[in-house]
């Protein structure tokens, strides 16, 4: 310094006291000197401030909030729970209007407090929810739709069918074989949606792709095939519509061994319905056969080799009419 005492911060980082030489030296400085030994006191110092806050100042401070990250904050709140704001986005899409004052969606009436009802699909909607509902009057309760999944494109069909010689048989009244019809018939549906559609029945709880394939051999005592080709996709489409909740793979073999029987015991055949049906409802694939006849898939294996693997073989002999089914 300029009075010539020694830099007390050599001292203070040893850890020991100023001299007292140095403190008065210290009381007598003034201008810059003062400034610069002030500062050298401070170093390495916790700042202290002899002001006491009152209470009102200290729940300020402890209460303020730090507002710089609150959108970030937001946003990944709205990324992670989107369902939280689903309500603002449905207040945004309406125009800011109640969805009890909202109009109606397309072909839907309102026919009481927070409920909506088309008549031609014969579907509920809950507004507050946005649920659709079904009335099912076996139970008599109110079930919630199930929506099919579409797994179009994992999953590509397409079908064919032909008839062997082997199966032709000769028809009374016919001059040859050769000129008699063909004793079997074969069904083939690409698309299980759009034969519904022209039924006018809903199959929307159901897988896309929805497909059928059946086929039908006389057998003597069994239902003639032409009147099975006709019948049978028509009564098992109005039995899988009927119902339009989730559908177990039980519960679909059940629908179709009973359809088939039902047929058959409306024609008064005793041998029952010949051949087989199958069914492709999304990934699910449903099988029933009888009288001998069997249904396989078959894998494509390197070259032209494939893997056959039977889903269901029927009985030809004893027990040809009891039919089998299997998911």
């Amino acid at each position: 310094s300029k009075l010539g005492f020694p830099s007390p911060l050599p001292l203070r980082r040893r850890g020991r006291a100023l001299p007292a030489m140095v403190m008065a030296g210290y009381m007598m400085m003034y201008g810059g000197a003062k400034e610069a030994m002030e500062r050298e006191l401070r170093a390495n110092q916790v700042p202290f401030s002899p002001v006491v806050l009152t209470a009102d100042q200290e729940d300020y401070n402890s209460n303020k909030k730090i507002t710089w990250n609150t959108n970030y904050k937001l946003w990944k709140l709205k990324s992670n729970q989107p369902h939280l704001f689903a309500n603002i986005e449905r207040w945004r899409t309406t125009g800011g209007v109640s969805p009890s004052t909202a109009a109606p969606p397309s072909g839907f009436e309102r026919v009481g407090q927070g409920w909506m009802f088309h008549k031609e699909r014969q579907l509920y909607m809950e507004e507050a929810s946005q649920r659709f509902l079904w009335f099912d009057a076996c139970s008599g309760v109110y079930r919630e739709v199930a929506a099919g999944e579409d797994c179009s494109a994992d999953l590509a069909i397409s079908g064919g069918a032909s008839t062997s010689l082997s199966s032709r048989a000769p028809v009374k009244g016919a001059a040859s074989s050769s000129s008699a019809p063909a004793s079997s018939r074969h069904l083939v549906i690409t698309d299980l949606h759009k034969a519904a559609d022209a039924y006018r029945v809903e199959f929307g709880h159901f897988d896309r792709p929805a497909a059928m394939v059946a086929l039908y051999k006389h057998t003597e005592g069994a239902v003639p095939p032409d009147v099975a080709a006709k019948v049978v996709h028509e009564r098992l489409l109005k039995r899988l519509a009927s119902f339009r909740g989730m559908w177990s793979d039980e519960a679909l073999q059940v629908v179709l061994v009973d359809v088939l029987s039902s047929v058959a015991a409306e024609q008064k055949a005793h041998a029952g319905v010949a051949g087989a049906v199958a069914l492709v409802l999304g990934q699910r694939l449903l099988v029933v056969a009888s009288h001998g006849a069997a249904c396989a898939i078959a894998d494509a294996l390197p070259g032209d080799m494939k893997d056959v693997r039977v889903v269901v073989r029927s009985s030809s002999g004893e027990g040809a009419t009891r039919l089998r089914a299997a998911c």
